[in-house]
């Protein structure tokens, strides 16, 4: 019966640990930056509008150059698929901005002015910002939003960890207050608007949203 070496069979156990317990290739994948408004072309999300019932979606359909800035496209379609708007946002550092909005079924476009800081991302609890300027049909609107905290909120989509984000919007002396969870490499899972008169609840149903975590 042949003997083995002490050495050599400690070289052995370690080496069947390292097989069995060793880090595996997922432990050592890095975790995604965290982004809130994920905009990758394909990407779409469908909304129900609690109130009425009705349905919509937003896609992400390209990507166009507005100036020498690279912009993704966004439209959002109808029950009907009849595009209603198309907005073209920009992701520098830090932030999403809004650069155009068009009307479609009114056949109406507008750039804002300045560019309009539509989020911060990554969303921390505290940030606040405000944007002040000119959109659509010309009008004067100022902008408030602020990240008040982060909660569990449960939509037909799921159970998700977002960040809330209440706004007020004053436009023509006209204020508005609405607000926006967003979560995670999934986007905006829900949002609501009163404008004193009217009030309505916006939910994710479900989505597709290409890499993340």
């Amino acid at each position: 019966m042949k003997k083995f070496h002490p050495v050599l069979i400690v070289a052995v156990i370690l080496a069947a640990a390292f097989i069995i317990c060793g880090p595996s290739p997922a432990a050592d994948k890095k975790a995604p930056p965290p982004d809130y408004f994920p905009l990758q072309v394909g990407n779409w999300w469908s909304y129900k509008m609690v109130e009425s019932g009705n349905e919509f979606m937003i896609k992400v359909t390209g990507k166009e150059k507005i100036g020498d800035v690279e912009c993704f496209k966004v439209e959002t379609v109808a029950a009907n698929d009849k595009v209603m708007f198309t907005e073209y946002y920009s992701k520098p550092p830090g932030k999403v901005m809004v650069l155009r909005q068009i009307f479609n079924t009114a056949n109406m476009t507008a750039d804002y002015n300045p560019v309009r800081h539509f989020l911060n991302n990554p969303l921390k609890v505290g940030d606040t910002w405000t944007w002040k300027g000119k959109g659509m049909m010309d009008v004067e609107t100022e902008e408030t939003k602020k990240v008040e905290k982060v909660e569990t909120v449960e939509v037909p989509a799921g159970k998700f960890s977002a960040a809330k984000v209440p706004s007020t919007e004053i436009k023509s002396g006209t204020e508005t207050k609405k607000e926006y969870w967003y979560a995670d490499h999934v986007g905006m899972v829900k949002s609501t608007t009163d404008t004193g008169s009217v009030k309505s609840t916006v939910v994710l149903v479900k989505y597709n949203v290409k890499g993340g975590k």
